[in-house]
């Protein structure tokens, strides 16, 4: 196969190999899984504005749709750029539909919404009121990043 003789040269950088398989994050390891849970809910993508995000998954998209056609090569700064594009699409934009999640239900967002709800869970007096309160408000935000966050394409979760 051609494709595996030697690399090419662009500039200063060598072309590598980049396949489909490159794309996939490791699932079947805990360290694998909890590095793809990481950078999924990373706050760093909270603060991407809605542009940026879409351009990460113009370019996501693009790769994805020259991988389907064969393996390319890209150079490492590339490929870096397409996994980094891989995490902010993951993260923002909701599977099957290709829409935006709204911002305050992005899986990145959690920290920064659950947090004040939490401290109201702990910092308010042990009444019924108040435990009625803000487990309405814990459970409603939860039911509604589940829902914003769903994959529409799949008769399982709809």
């Amino acid at each position: 196969n051609p494709k595996f003789n030697a690399k090419r040269t662009l500039s200063a950088e060598q072309e590598i190999l980049f396949s489909q398989d490159d794309l996939k994050p490791q699932l079947d390891t805990f360290s694998g899984r909890y590095l793809h849970f990481l950078r999924v809910t990373s706050p760093l993508n909270f603060i991407k504005s809605d542009a940026e995000i879409l351009r990460q998954h113009h370019i996501l998209t693009d790769y994805q749709r020259r991988l389907s056609e064969g393996d390319i090569y890209v150079t490492p700064s590339e490929k870096k750029l397409i996994k980094q594009a891989y995490y902010v699409s993951t993260s923002a934009v909701r599977p099957g539909t290709e829409e935006l999640v709204p911002r305050m239900f992005r899986m990145s967002a959690f920290m920064a919404t659950n947090t004040p709800i939490s401290f109201g869970m702990l910092m308010s007096p042990p009444t019924m009121f108040y435990t009625i309160l803000w487990q309405s408000v814990n459970q409603s935000y939860m039911a509604t990043l589940n829902y914003q966050n769903k994959n529409a394409s799949s008769v399982f979760t709809n």
